[in-house]
């Protein structure tokens, strides 16, 4: 008995623990089955927000077809049924077909480029109907395009086209008018007629000649300007020839450049003023007569005169010229002369050597200073100075001293005064610098106080040397000539230095 209870009990308790696993079981089961929804849902909120805005059908597609009860696959049908109707239109390409897109849209995407849309395919339409008036191109079919299509765009295009047409009709019935009337009011009523420019610009040839008969050039100029002159019937060319002279003409002031007149000339050489001008253009060039103008200027301003009066003027100018040239020369001249020393110097020698070479038993020698007046400077070619130098003239003299039974000589040295007159004649023979001059040169000498023993009344020499603005460096010989010589000294001959200073006075 107490077995079967036993059994009893442990039966029941077996079968109480087997409910509590299967029910643990269970709860178990529960949760994995909410953990696994939560996830669900938050993937499809995490794609939601991701694709909301992407306006991809494929990707509005998949989330459909991965969420079909899902609780966002409601918006996310309405935005791909927006993008299916928007790919729909553009296919069709149609104007109904972006209407509709336009009725049935609910987030209006794609509003702007349905409206482009229409409004090119109209346009291209529009278009299209214009294309084949204008390859008709008549009045008639201009006027029925407006009568069908009153707001078009085309519209005024279409008046145009007809005021064109109609002017060029009337531009044939008119073109070899000579009325000004008619043309102003065919310019007046055909504004768009292809004609108008040739009207205008006859109606401007008209009205010039008018002018031009009545004398009134300056407001036949303002009509002419308006176009070339290939542009001018060929019976009003000379017209318009004299007007455009007589424009450029008046323009040409008293004091007009000489290149403006000489223009004038080559644009008309046969030109009522060419006259005129040619002899202003003598003037001017008379009038800039420079310092170096010469004959061939002086006959060129001449060739321009085409009158005696103008003739005189530009002799007068010449001789004007001439004397200005002379002046200024002459000025050149005294300025240069005057830089290089002037025309008369007075010079003082400051040495005046002289040694004897043909007398061999004594040594004779002189020593000069003195005051030289010269005339011409350095530079001249020719030049000529006359001066007194004094000095002293130094030499030895035997004196006997024998006695009765004995001849015996001694020589004695002495030292006397003498006193020169130099006439100088010098010629420069080549430039060294600019500032030096290489010259040979004569001399005259009278001794009006000399040393009688042994020296002459006269003498000549010739030398050479350097010259420069204030001093001259030459060396000479002297050879003594004339009366008065004392026989045993024979011919007395020297060689000699000679440095002068010279002040310009």
């Amino acid at each position: 008995m107490q077995r079967l209870f036993f059994i009893i009990c442990s039966l029941l308790f077996m079968v109480s623990v087997s409910n509590t696993m299967e029910a643990q079981s269970l709860m178990q089961t529960a949760k994995k089955a909410e953990q696994r929804a939560k996830e669900i849902k938050q993937q499809e909120s995490a794609r939601y927000n991701a694709i909301l805005d992407s306006k991809d059908l494929s990707k509005y597609n998949q989330f459909i077809n991965d969420y079909p009860r899902g609780s966002k696959t409601t918006e996310i049908r309405k935005r791909a049924h927006e993008v299916k109707l928007w790919n729909d239109a553009k296919t069709q390409n149609t104007i109904a077909s972006y209407e509709q897109y336009l009725n049935e849209t609910n987030y209006h995407w794609y509003d702007n480029e349905a409206n482009q849309s229409v409004r090119s395919i109209k346009q291209k339409e529009e278009k299209d109907k214009w294309d084949k008036v204008v390859a008709i191109n008549t009045i008639s079919s201009y006027q029925t395009y407006i009568k069908n299509n009153p707001t078009s765009g085309y519209k005024q295009d279409a008046e145009k086209a007809i005021n064109q047409l109609q002017g060029q009709q009337e531009w044939n019935r008119i073109k070899s008018t000579e009325n000004v009337s008619e043309l102003q009011d065919f310019i007046t009523s055909y504004p768009n007629a292809k004609e108008v420019p040739a009207a205008t610009a006859k109606l401007h040839e008209l009205k010039g000649i008018q002018h031009y008969n009545a004398g009134n050039l300056s407001s036949a100029y303002t009509e002419f300007s308006h176009f070339n002159r290939d542009k001018i019937s060929y019976a009003n060319r000379k017209a318009y020839d004299d007007v455009m002279e007589y424009n450029e003409y008046s323009k040409l002031g008293y004091y007009a450049p000489e290149a403006d007149l000489l223009s004038f000339m080559r644009k008309y050489p046969n030109g009522k003023h060419t006259d005129d001008v040619s002899n202003r253009v003598a003037v001017a060039k008379a009038r800039n007569f420079g310092d170096y103008a010469s004959s061939f200027d002086y006959n060129q301003a001449l060739s321009y005169a085409k009158d005696s009066y103008t003739k005189n003027a530009v002799q007068t100018y010449i001789s004007m010229n001439k004397k200005k040239q002379k002046e200024r020369r002459n000025a050149v001249k005294s300025w240069q002369r005057k830089q290089n020393g002037g025309t008369v110097n007075l010079g003082l020698d400051v040495l005046d050597f002289g040694l004897n070479v043909s007398y061999d038993n004594c040594i004779i020698w002189y020593y000069n200073v003195g005051l030289m007046i010269r005339f011409g400077n350095f530079k001249d070619r020719v030049q000529f100075a006359i001066g007194l130098k004094p000095g002293i003239f130094g030499y030895s003299k035997e004196i006997y001293a024998g006695g009765y039974y004995y001849d015996y000589y001694e020589t004695e040295n002495r030292a006397a005064f003498h006193l020169p007159i130099v006439g100088q004649l010098k010629l420069n023979l080549f430039k060294i610098t600019d500032n030096s001059r290489f010259f040979i040169y004569g001399k005259y000498q009278y001794n009006a106080v000399r040393v009688e023993d042994i020296e002459s009344n006269m003498a000549w020499g010739a030398g050479c040397g350097i010259a420069w603005k204030h001093f001259d460096w030459a060396f000479y010989f002297r050879q003594d000539i004339g009366s008065g010589r004392n026989l045993d000294y024979k011919n007395q001959q020297y060689v000699g230095m000679s440095m002068i200073y010279y002040w310009q006075l």
